[in-house]
């Protein structure tokens, strides 16, 4: 008989309107109890898509409130910067502290001209603590509204405005800082309309957790699918991999590139190539490791391609997935393609969510 799930427990509300807003509906449960039903979803995701797996380990790191580094707002018919929920406060309990005093800033802005005919906006900060502001519009904003709303905003943020061939960048930490005196962590640049994870401190956990099983499974080189702009290659890299890095978006490619040509890992042979990692498996040459990050919809593989995408990895295949669902569906079609799944490690980087981060790691039997 299998032991009662735990009640989903309440604990006081830290905003009158944490219950309104949605955007955390976990916010007043125990963290503990919220790991593990995380745990519980992704279970049965996987028993209903008939995969065998073993024990699931969770990785929670940071802060629980505080973490969120990036968040899109909306553009009224005024030109104004409002939040798409309208029951959330600029006080938003999961807000980076400097992030939440941005949000406060535009909207103290009220209306701004700069902004008009914008659809949203995206305000970001780096590990830095630097501020960024990336405005997306249908058709490209006149030259006049961007100095107006460069104006307007405070002087030290660096505002871009998404489909412009250049883009500006801020920078993130893929390591901790061992103490005093020790090396600069490993960095890189991210475009600031380029993807980056929402929660700096779980990332490293979950970089520094690919690198362990990849040096205990002695490997020398690699494709990373879906690459961004380089959270998973740089720290491969920095670990003497050779390989190829694929991702649709140019901006960020075009970052990876620079990073690696200016030094910034050392390592073999290796090619950023930007292109739709799907559409691209076929002129794959195998690795030894195959690793992809997709989109929460997953690889969406195709009948036959899920033995083409195997026969891609040499030896090992590490899948991270925000969604349980695609995970177990992509899982059950790789698997078959004789492969083992060895480790499944979860991370909480949506803490007072149902989401959830997990990294499958699969090697050849």
């Amino acid at each position: 008989m299998s032991p009662p799930k735990p009640a989903l427990e309440t604990r006081p509300l830290l905003c009158p309107v944490m219950r309104e807003c949605g955007g955390c509906p976990w916010m007043h449960r125990d963290l503990a109890v919220q790991h593990t039903h995380k745990l519980e979803a992704l279970v049965e995701a996987l028993t209903l898509a008939n995969v065998s797996f073993p024990a699931p380990r969770l990785f929670a790191h940071g802060v629980s409130l505080g973490y969120r580094n990036r968040l899109r707002l909306r553009v009224d018919e005024r030109g104004a910067a409002v939040f798409f929920n309208p029951n959330k406060l600029p006080t938003c309990a999961v807000l980076q502290p400097t992030l939440a005093s941005a949000v406060a800033q535009l909207q103290g802005l009220g209306a701004l001209g700069g902004l008009i005919g914008a659809k949203h906006l995206e305000l970001r900060t780096g590990d830095d603590r630097r501020v960024a502001l990336c405005v997306y519009a249908g058709a490209p904003l006149p030259e006049a509204a961007r100095s107006e709303l460069r104006r307007s905003v405070p002087a030290d943020w660096i505002v871009g405005f998404a489909g412009d061939a250049r883009m500006p960048s801020l920078r993130y930490y893929l390591e901790e800082k061992l103490g005093a005196g020790a090396a600069e962590p490993l960095s890189y640049l991210v475009p600031i309309s380029s993807f980056v994870q929402v929660n700096s401190a779980v990332n490293r956990a979950l970089v520094a957790q690919l690198r362990r099983l990849v040096r205990d499974s002695g490997l020398e080189s690699f494709c990373d699918l879906f690459c961004g702009a380089g959270n998973f290659t740089l720290p491969l890299l920095a670990d003497g991999l050779s390989g190829e890095s694929i991702e649709v978006d140019a901006h960020a490619i075009r970052a990876l590139a620079a990073a690696v040509a200016g030094g910034s890992a050392r390592s073999g042979h290796h090619v950023a190539r930007a292109a739709d990692a799907r559409l691209a498996i076929e002129s794959l040459e195998p690795r030894e490791l195959l690793l992809a990050n997709p989109p929460r919809a997953g690889l969406k593989l195709h009948a036959g391609g899920a033995a083409r995408f195997a026969s891609r990895a040499a030896r090992c295949l590490a899948l991270c997935s925000c969604s349980p669902q695609s995970l177990a569906r992509d899982l059950a079609q790789i698997l078959p393609c004789g492969f083992d799944l060895r480790e499944l490690l979860v991370f909480d980087m949506f803490p007072h969510t149902r989401h959830l981060e997990t990294l499958a790691w699969l090697e050849r039997r």
